[in-house]
């Protein structure tokens, strides 16, 4: 896997406020943002996105400046994107050598032969090299930014090294905000899923990038913020208003919104059918722990996740939990035919567009809600990876709809 070398600022943001430095919660919030570099990422290689080297072409030969004595050239797009100017890398050899070396347009003037030859250093299992490149919008706007490449089995990689930090300040305390670029072809900040967006939702300080449990292994669900959706910050509903493309201030404002896919928020109607034909009534299981997943039959991650959750819907009563298995596919006869081999102990529902419109419009699958028994979401994650976290949030809340009915 090749890797590509990327340089990282790391952004802290602090937001501040006439008097305490707090926002009154019925008023926007504006988190300043700073940069903070990125060079060795503590969990996983954020943002690597794979690039891809091939033979010059010659019309690529007459718009770049190559090396005279490079030999076996072969150019990659490090990033491109719609609005971006391509930033080109090449690999090649020179003549009397026989090592393989890279360069990257760091300043845009499709110059390559001027650029000095990357330096590789062993990483994470990986051989990284640092560059940071000059990145242009085709309307004009520049960012110098920092990049890696990534040489790893076989595999060559990009990604931007650097993420933005600040601090949400309310009256019910701090909240801290991570931003990070989706992919090296994402050097500009955005509210459109271009740009990654985590915040500390819970204010102890801590975001999560990803679905976990914690220290005293309770689940906790990603900090992840969708750019189009409310979440829950200090109790009240809040939702991204901008961010500026250079990634200075990100404003958050109270939202009216009640109804989400989204933890605290009453969850969405789910319009599909069963198998069977019939409608699914949500309001049927009310007062039932309700997990819906979004699955698909020609996804091997539904597949991995599937032994645990056949487990743990064998182990609760029905008249108290529900499995809703949401297919990504509509021909009842596709899915009837893949249950018969890949067994579910789960009511089984077809695509419905709204359905996925209002719950995983990527769409990705595996992807888990849990619904408590007054039809609030309290739980979402993604990925087979996060099975066994998803069935610690339903056992929990099962044993707190146990402990609150034996007290009345």
């Amino acid at each position: 896997m090749g890797v590509s070398r990327t340089v990282i600022l790391f952004l802290v943001a602090a937001c501040t406020d006439v008097s305490r430095g707090r926002a009154p919660d019925s008023q926007p919030v504006v988190v300043e943002l700073h940069r903070v570099a990125d060079p060795a990422p503590a969990d996983r290689w954020w943002g690597m996105y794979n690039i891809f080297f091939h033979d010059v072409t010659p019309a690529m030969r007459d718009s770049l400046r190559l090396g005279a004595s490079w030999t076996g050239v072969e150019l990659a797009e490090v990033a491109h994107g719609d609005g971006l100017a391509t930033v080109y890398g090449a690999r090649f050899k020179t003549a009397g050598s026989g090592e393989v070396q890279y360069v990257v347009d760091s300043d845009g003037d499709h110059d390559l032969a001027e650029e000095q030859p990357l330096s590789f250093h062993v990483l994470k299992g990986a051989d990284v090299a640092d560059v940071a490149v000059e990145v242009r919008s085709r309307s004009g706007t520049r960012r110098l930014v920092p990049y890696q490449v990534l040489l790893a089995d076989g595999y060559s990689y990009a990604r931007i090294a650097e993420y933005l930090m600040g601090s949400a300040r309310l009256t019910g305390g701090e909240y801290a905000v991570r931003l990070r670029s989706a992919s090296a072809d994402n050097p500009f900040y955005a509210l459109d899923g271009s740009t990654t967006i985590h915040i500390d939702q819970v204010g102890d300080g801590r975001i999560a990038e990803q679905t976990i449990a914690d220290a005293q292994g309770a689940p906790a669900a990603a900090d992840e913020v969708q750019p189009s959706a409310p979440f829950m910050l200090a109790g009240r509903p809040y939702e991204l208003a901008s961010l500026d493309s250079s990634g200075t201030r990100l404003v958050l404002r109270p939202s009216a919104v009640r109804v989400a896919a989204v933890a605290g928020f009453v969850a969405p109607e789910l319009t599909t059918r069963l198998l069977s034909g019939a409608a699914y009534r949500p309001a049927d299981d009310r007062g039932r722990i309700v997990l819906v997943e979004f699955w698909s039959v020609n996804c091997p991650w539904s597949e991995r996740a599937r032994p645990a959750l056949n487990t743990l819907a064998s182990r609760l009563p029905a008249d108290r939990f529900r499995w809703v298995a949401v297919a990504r596919e509509a021909d009842s006869r596709v899915v009837q035919r893949h249950l018969e081999t890949h067994p579910m102990s789960a009511t089984v529902a077809l695509y419905d567009s709204l359905t996925f419109a209002r719950y995983d419009p990527a769409p990705a699958t595996p992807l888990f809600y849990v619904i408590d028994r007054g039809g609030v979401v309290r739980f979402r994650a993604l990925g087979a990876s996060t099975v066994e976290t998803v069935a610690a949030e339903v056992t929990k809340l099962l044993d707190s709809a146990t402990v609150s009915g034996t007290r009345r």
